[in-house]
């Protein structure tokens, strides 16, 4: 005699958490608060000429998301982002 599916394995109800939101800050705002000079155009260029390491790897989008702990490199310089650098995500 088998078993109905049903009865050994009820339906269960799914779980929903909310999003996970992760404190975050752009590349490109980052480099300004570290003290790139230049327009928020010319920092945009700096990114994308390839100049510039994330976390050891060449990156070149400008509003890749940076969270505590990564590592930026350039012209010599190490910047390791802060909490004090990111900020929460704004919801909807």
């Amino acid at each position: 005699m088998t078993e109905n599916t049903a009865e050994r394995h009820p339906t269960l109800t799914p779980v929903t958490s909310p999003p996970l939101t992760i404190p975050t800050i752009e590349l490109n705002i980052f480099l300004k608060k570290m003290g790139v000079e230049g327009t928020g155009g010319q920092v945009k260029l700096f990114i994308r000429s390839g100049k510039l390491l994330v976390n050891g790897v060449v990156d070149v989008r400008n509003r890749r998301k940076l969270v505590v702990g990564d590592v930026v490199e350039y012209d010599g310089k190490k910047h390791i982002v802060q909490e004090s650098h990111v900020r929460l995500p704004k919801t909807i």
